[in-house]
């Protein structure tokens, strides 16, 4: 059973949602297998109606004869208050045999496939058998069944991907329509069916067999019953011939929804209802894809989507949490290529969530199993009824004033100016704590992310970053000592717990980040992740800044309500470079970098989902200019080659940022870097941050260019603002390594 995702009751906080971060929810329950004897449990079906929930089990047997006989069966729950009882098993223990077991269930109907199909209609508490008629036991299978508005389509057993639409006509369920799709071969291993059914519309994915492509039939209930209908006899395929399209397939309102693969993420259709057909994003454009997509560990975009009324959700691999999390996407209508990513579930764990899951309202089932693994634990989730569409913060104390967003408890807190640097500054030394934090970072989910430097060799003095500040005596904090060394705090009623410990940076004024989600909180030294921890004790407050007996200094502060996010990283130490896009340029991953040999024209790479905030880390070493005000460089914001911002390094050792917005180019800084010069490496980090630009050069000793311009591509014309990040010569060689992208 695909998810139903009815989220009516979901208020969007605004309409623009360029800048927005996903919610991060965790699981509020969990539901344990009743009986050990079924070794799997929810394997091949979760579902969730209201108040109740069924898990499948599975066992093997022995059958008497030398072998196993392969048993399923459904467990019923029901809602107690805030956890959930298991109330017995449902049905008979079936045989699993010749079908593909599955099960649904929505508004009191409950259909079941193991040995044979079953309908339950919900009386109460209880859920009682059904009549059927007009069709054999053993027509239907799974896994893929949808129930809505009173219908069920289930995939047909046979050689076709075919299924069957069934109703109730008076107290008897019977087909209403048999939807035939091209021939599959009839053996029992071909791939399951996968399909969605919403009002008077279904979609049914057909595989590649022989001359048939792959494709998508689409097929719509009129006067005349269920019919294919326009285009092409209501069938579509994947754009170009390198396209990937499906097995999965959801309908969401205006949106039909194809999975595809990670450059493109999952295809969205349209429907124009002026003329009934369908129309295509195509190449190139972006249909629903996470910001780590292309760190998915195979090329598809997702594992499965669902529909979730006006959204579409799918169930993506995320490199920073090493695990599987559900993705749910808003589609617009005059957006009709753009999916925003709204919500990510995970599990509270940190375990990776299975391939099955159902919602019911605001609640959502999912599996822990899947069919190659996985936990035997079934997780329950509650969606948000609002979304925290928080703007990043970025602080830099350039002015004097910049102090008056800050409020403080205890020290001498200011914004100093060392040279042309604006720092924030702590000075005071006293006994006990001392506290700043921004008013405005009200949320669940956090994360501070600062330059720190400790002013005391105290092994008992600290400095750090704060989340979750309900006041002085109740915070987390991701402190450094004076004697080197990160300890992860909790302090509750005054009482300090330490959670963790860690080795502290390397450099005069290192890069720190601190992050509470959920219930996760993660602490990274100098972009590495450093300590992971969970603890649930504060559910909310502000970020800031503390300290204990010691003076401190902070610069560049960023504030977010979300997790950071790989967009790319790779070292280039194979011969498989990744999953680059574009096609300009000779590329090749060989001897540890990333070389690009074509001395002429323009050569570009780029990755990544599309983000506004972006950080970039790159060495890059020229190898040749084909005249000395050539030049290579690092592209951030890419939407396409006439929109990006860019920084280039030319043969002289100029340094310069532009961006480029339609074809035409803007410098934006430019200064001169010593080193400069073919057989030079550069180490270069790029921050984009909160509609700020900083570029460092060298660990940030050497050179740096800064700007508060609106980076590229920023235009009236242009409805995206957001881009990838990538890498670009002219007229002239390289080698990049070591590179790295992240949304802050």
């Amino acid at each position: 059973m695909k998810a139903v995702f009815t989220l009516l009751a979901i208020v969007f906080s605004s309409t623009s949602f360029a800048a927005m971060r996903p919610n991060v929810v965790e699981d509020v329950a969990t539901l344990a297998n009743p009986d050990p004897r079924w070794q799997y449990f929810g394997r091949f079906g979760v579902a969730i109606d209201g108040d109740f929930a069924v898990v499948s089990g599975e066992r093997f047997v022995p059958d008497g004869s030398g072998g196993n006989r392969h048993e399923g069966a459904i467990f019923l729950y029901q809602r107690s208050g805030s956890g959930w009882t298991h109330t017995g098993r449902l049905g008979p223990v079936g045989v699993i045999t010749t079908l593909k077991p599955g099960l649904a269930m929505k508004n009191g109907v409950l259909i079941t496939i193991m040995d044979r199909w079953r309908i339950y209609q919900r009386s109460g508490s209880d859920y009682v058998l059904q009549p059927v008629a007009g069709i054999a036991p053993t027509a239907l299978e799974g896994p893929d069944i949808e129930i809505d508005r009173g219908r069920i389509l289930a995939p047909a057993k046979g050689c076709n991907w075919s299924a069957v639409v069934l109703r109730r006509y008076g107290s008897t369920w019977r087909p209403e329509s048999n939807l035939i799709g091209h021939d599959k071969g009839c053996e029992r291993d071909v791939p399951d069916t996968m399909l969605d059914i919403e009002d008077n519309e279904a979609l049914i994915y057909n595989y590649a067999n022989g001359s048939d492509p792959a494709q998508v039939r689409y097929y719509r209930r009129d006067s005349a019953g269920w019919v294919e209908a326009p285009p092409h006899g209501g069938r579509f395929g994947g754009p170009g011939s390198s396209g990937i399209l499906g097995p999965d397939v959801a309908i969401s309102g205006f949106l039909r929804a194809v999975t595809g693969p990670r450059e493109h993420g999952t295809y969205m259709n349209v429907l124009d209802e002026r003329s009934s057909d369908f129309y295509f994003h195509g190449v190139g454009a972006l249909g629903l894809q996470p910001t780590d997509a292309f760190l998915e560990p195979s090329q598809r975009s997702g594992t499965a989507i669902e529909r979730a009324e006006w959204l579409i959700a799918q169930r993506n691999y995320s490199f920073d949490r090493q695990a599987y999390v559900y993705n749910l996407f808003l589609g617009q209508s005059n957006e009709p290529y753009v999916g925003h990513n709204v919500i990510t579930l995970q599990s509270r764990t940190g375990a990776s969530l299975g391939d099955k899951s159902d919602t019911s309202g605001t609640r959502v089932i999912v599996s822990g199993r899947t069919a190659t693994g996985g936990e035997d634990v079934v997780r329950i989730f509650e969606l948000p009824t609002s979304y925290e569409n928080a703007m990043t913060q970025y602080e830099d104390f350039q002015r004097t004033t910049d102090i008056e967003r800050w409020q403080t408890s205890g020290g001498q807190y200011s914004a100093h100016q060392f040279g042309t640097d604006g720092q924030l500054l702590q000075e005071s030394f006293a006994p006990g704590r001392t506290a700043a934090w921004l008013p405005t970072s009200t949320w669940r989910n956090q994360a501070i992310q600062a330059q720190v430097k400790v002013r005391s060799l105290q092994p008992w003095a600290w400095a750090g970053l704060v989340t979750r500040r309900k006041d002085d005596a109740n915070f987390y904090a991701a402190v450094i000592h004076g004697t080197g060394g990160v300890e992860l705090l909790r302090v509750v009623d005054g009482v300090e717990t330490t959670l963790g410990l860690a080795p502290s940076c390397d450099g005069p004024f290192p890069r720190y980040r601190f992050e509470s989600i959920e219930s996760t909180h993660r602490v990274f030294c100098d972009d590495a992740l450093v300590m992971v921890r969970r603890d649930s004790a504060l559910q909310g407050g502000t970020v800031g800044v503390a300290t204990r007996e010691s003076g401190a200094l902070w610069d560049n502060v960023i504030a977010t309500n979300g997790p950071r996010t790989t967009l790319y990283s790779q070292d280039f130490s194979t011969s498989d470079p990744g999953p680059w896009l574009g096609d300009q340029g000779v590329w090749q991953s060989t001897g540890g970098v990333f070389r690009q040999t074509s001395p002429t024209g323009y050569a570009r790479r780029f990755i990544g989902g599309l983000t506004e905030d972006q950080i970039i880390k790159v060495r890059i070493k020229p190898l040749s200019f084909s005249a000395p005000t050539n030049w290579v460089g690092v592209m951030a914001r890419y939407c396409d080659d006439r929109n990006y911002l860019y920084l280039q390094i030319d043969g002289r050792g100029v340094v310069s940022l532009w961006r480029r917005q339609n074809g035409a180019i803007t410098q934006l800084d430019t200064t001169r870097y010593g080193a400069g010069g073919a057989g030079t490496p550069i180490d270069v980090r790029i921050e984009i941050v909160a509609q700020q630009t900083r570029v460092y050069f060298g660990g940030e000793t050497v050179a740096r260019l800064e700007t508060d311009a609106p980076p590229g591509p920023w235009s009236p014309t242009l409805e995206q603002t957001t881009g990838r990040v990538g890498l670009i010569t002219q007229n002239a060689t390289a080698e990049f390594d070591d590179f790295m992208a992240y949304q802050p």
